[in-house]
């Protein structure tokens, strides 16, 4: 009966369809990369104009940004030391950037850091969404402002008012969303017979779980989440810090490469921040493909030579894609070996 339920998951056409879209984008990806194999291979000769002032300066900004995030983690979660903190947003990111649906691989290495860390799982769901809240907050809020200034200024045509209304429908509608979530108690006990459901199935599987108080664990959890609210402008802060240094780097490469042409600092961020939300509808890990292809189009289209905006491009994405992935890895490795020396109370997820 196992395998046969096992065998039904695995056939859900949700399933089937986002493995389908995940190798037809990889088969896309390794298409375009064989016609652009030159533009490829020039953009890897450009880096070696880059000095040794850039690269410290490059290294620099990948370890800010690093402990950033993971003071983020750590600001959001609670009850994490700094290095807790960076352990769990890069196990998580190597998941979720390396694995195809890897954000629930990422999601279950970052518990694991919980647990070793004794963070119960009620405040590390509700940290965890805070965190995901801010950053998709400030994903959105930074080209509205670009696009802002750009309007102010006299720069703005009509895809621009679109590019606008459409940031501040998504955040007018995250706001409502997460305000009834944490508010509403038709919602929770929709949510508590859905939990109730769902934790006779599994108990079928796993006998300990038909006494698990489904009611109480997510009454809990909405009582964290109603605590982190005054955290969030904060973790805004944060995020918005986070995008900026993402973007320095990409513009301190440039500024390397001697590329930047008539590329302004209002369009580069026009460019960068725009590409970045288009970057969240993709169905690749960490947006993968679109980001380089957007970037890259949007920098040559402002004058600077393709190569050193590919170059550009490819630098930005090792720093910020690349090396969230090795370093979650190696972290991974060696946070595995740790015990888990304390219980963890109020159980969303029951190890």
């Amino acid at each position: 009966m196992d395998e046969q339920a096992a065998e039904s998951r695995d056939d859900r056409p949700g399933a089937r369809q986002r493995q389908l879209a995940t190798a037809l984008v990889a088969v896309a990806l390794i298409v375009a990369l064989g016609f652009q194999r030159h533009t490829v291979g020039a953009a890897v000769g450009q880096l070696g104009r880059l000095g040794w002032g850039t690269l410290i300066a490059l290294g620099g900004f990948v370890v800010v940004d690093r402990l950033v995030r993971g003071l983020m983690i750590r600001r959001a979660v609670g009850g994490l030391t700094r290095v807790e903190g960076v352990v769990m947003h890069d196990v998580g990111a190597a998941a979720s950037y390396g694995l195809p649906g890897g954000g629930v691989v990422g999601t279950g290495l970052r518990y694991h850091v919980a647990r070793t860390a004794s963070v119960d799982s009620s405040s590390f769901l509700a940290g965890l969404t805070a965190y995901g809240v801010a950053i998709s907050a400030a994903t959105w809020l930074l080209p509205l402002g670009v696009l802002g200034v750009e309007m102010t200024r006299g720069q703005g045509g009509m895809l621009d008012v679109a590019l606008m209304t459409a940031c501040l429908v998504v955040l007018a509608g995250s706001a409502l969303f997460w305000w009834t979530v944490i508010r509403s108690d038709r919602l929770l006990d929709r949510a508590v017979r859905t939990g109730e459901w769902l934790r006779s199935v599994a108990a079928r599987r796993r006998a300990s779980l038909a006494d698990y108080d489904v009611r109480g664990g997510l009454t809990n959890l909405r009582h964290q989440m109603r605590a982190s609210v005054p955290n969030l402008p904060t973790l805004v802060a944060g995020a918005l810090l986070m995008q900026l240094i993402a973007a320095s780097i990409l513009l301190v490469t440039l500024y390397g490469l001697g590329a930047t042409g008539d590329l302004g600092i209002l369009e580069f961020a026009r460019i960068f921040f725009v590409t970045r939300v288009i970057s969240t509808l993709a169905p690749t890990p960490g947006g993968l493909g679109v980001i380089e292809a957007g970037m890259t189009a949007g920098i040559a289209s402002a004058g600077v030579p393709v190569a050193a905006a590919a170059a550009g491009v490819l630098v930005f994405r090792l720093a910020t894609y690349v090396v969230p992935i090795v370093s979650g890895a190696a972290l991974w490795l060696v946070w595995r070996r740790r015990p888990i020396t304390a219980p963890v109370t109020h159980e969303v997820f029951p190890a």
